[in-house]
């Protein structure tokens, strides 16, 4: 039995969501092309302010996460500093081609709820900043020693 707080798995879940999306989008930034804005449809240009927005929303999520002890270690593990991360991310796709961002938008159609991941995330990481009388007894997730720790 383990707390109501993420762990382990699933805290690694939570930001193998989150980490690849910010990568992606740093990672299409990579290449260069000579496409102006202005060729862009507005179907791009809308997803592309989505996509800002959806980052924005993440970053913020991201920071009441690292607000936690939790959060702080799993961030230090992995190398991330939100704010950085997330500036560089927007950046990025302010600065995609159309090629790009159609790659992108293709990727995340794959998982039609991206649009809900901020909300979601954030009751989870609100869910790790209300103190609990559980946090203290956290045991690994096997019933022989849950059952020995009560």
């Amino acid at each position: 039995m383990s707390s109501r707080f993420p762990r382990g798995r699933k805290l690694r879940r939570v930001f193998g969501v989150l980490i690849p999306a910010v990568m992606l989008a740093l990672v299409l930034s990579a290449g260069t092309s000579s496409a102006t804005p202005t060729s862009e449809t507005s179907d791009q240009a809308a997803f592309r302010r989505e996509f800002t927005t959806y980052l924005v929303q993440m970053q913020r999520v991201a920071l009441k996460v690292q607000a936690t002890p939790q959060g702080r270690a799993a961030f230090r593990s992995i190398g991330f500093t939100p704010a950085k991360g997330f500036a560089r991310a927007r950046a990025a796709v302010r600065t995609m081609t159309p090629e790009q961002l159609a790659v992108l938008q293709r990727s995340l159609s794959a998982y039609p709820k991206w649009r809900t991941l901020p909300v979601t995330m954030g009751r989870l990481a609100s869910r790790m900043q209300a103190k609990s009388p559980y946090s203290l007894k956290i045991t690994p997730d096997d019933c022989p020693t849950a059952r020995a720790a009560g």
